[in-house]
């Protein structure tokens, strides 16, 4: 009966070491981990007014945050076009962007290729 038992046990840790030098710690069934969508490279901001036209000649700026309507960690600052747009390119490619022009702010992530600002 002892030998039985020794067999048997023996048997069964050999599948076990057999299966463990299959797998090599991987397995398929593992979650990759998922990265954070990316930011736009280069975005056109649209300033309108409360009428929905477009303002030329505003200064808008481009940050990482906006704290209490004041723009923070500031990247860039521009002025709209005659279109009432100005586009910021070479953005960084992760991480929540933020434009403002006057008393309109938004903040994004992943941030957009496009964005209006409306006051």
């Amino acid at each position: 009966m002892k030998s039985h038992a020794m067999k048997t046990h023996g048997a069964v840790l050999l599948a076990a070491i057999a299966l463990a030098s299959c797998s090599n710690g991987n397995s398929s069934a593992t979650p990759s981990a998922t990265s954070a969508p990316s930011n736009a490279t280069s975005s056109v901001v649209t300033v309108l007014n409360s009428g929905g036209t477009p303002v030329a000649g505003i200064a808008v700026t481009l940050s990482k945050a906006i704290v209490n309507g004041i723009p923070e960690n500031v990247l860039a600052h521009q002025t709209t076009n005659s279109s009432g747009t100005t586009t910021f390119s070479s953005l960084p490619s992760t991480g929540e962007l933020c434009v403002s022009a006057g008393s309109a702010g938004k903040c994004k992530e992943p941030f957009p290729a496009s964005i209006s600002l409306q006051f």
